[in-house]
């Protein structure tokens, strides 16, 4: 490849790169791990391993008196014995929320005032719902204060328990940045080779 041609290749792809660190949006994918008891579609569960996988946007935050939360635009929740193991919708809508009073983290339905799940832990501090965060794990509560939560596979409740919990935090690329991320390797690679 000319050595020109090389130079407004890299020069498009920082251009690129620029502007897309200028855009607020991203998709966002929250997960929280742990085991709890409970009830699905009125038959009760013990001691039932759990993922919880929530997507949002970033855009979609919004802040209340002592935090941030975001309406997840997806949420599921899988058992490793219940439902064949199959992922079970959340057909109501819930919340991911962040206290940055309390250095917390819950998953939440948007219809009540209590959270399904809560996890505090000093390493959220300045967490807001805007990055991606390594798996924390720490002491957290499932409540039932959270109420009954509807799912496609029948009503959902979680008893009163302080079990162990993890959550991530991972900011998924857009197209458009996975494909800066490839015009940088065949730039890279082109240069290498030449």
């Amino acid at each position: 490849m000319h050595k020109n041609t090389r130079i407004v290749f890299s020069l498009i792809a920082v251009a690129l790169l620029c502007g897309a660190k200028t855009a607020h949006a991203a998709p966002i994918e929250f997960v929280l791990e742990g085991i709890g008891s409970g009830e699905l579609n009125d038959v009760a569960f013990t001691d039932e391993a759990f993922v919880i996988t929530a997507t949002g946007d970033t855009d979609n935050r919004t802040a209340y008196f002592n935090g941030f939360t975001i309406v997840n635009d997806t949420a599921q929740i899988t058992f490793a014995n219940l439902n064949g193991g199959a992922p079970i919708d959340f057909t109501i809508p819930t919340t991911i929320n962040a206290n940055t009073e309390f250095d917390g983290v819950s998953f939440g339905n948007d219809d009540v005032e209590f959270d399904i799940a809560l996890l505090f832990d000093p390493q959220l501090d300045g967490f807001e719902l805007l990055t991606s965060l390594p798996t924390i794990t720490a002491s957290g509560f499932l409540s039932d204060y959270g109420g009954t939560h509807q799912t496609s596979a029948g009503d959902l409740f979680f008893n009163d328990s302080e079990p162990t919990l993890r959550f991530t935090a991972t900011v998924i690329p857009e197209p458009a940045s996975l494909a800066l991320l490839g015009l940088g390797g065949v730039v890279m690679l082109k240069r290498r080779r030449g």
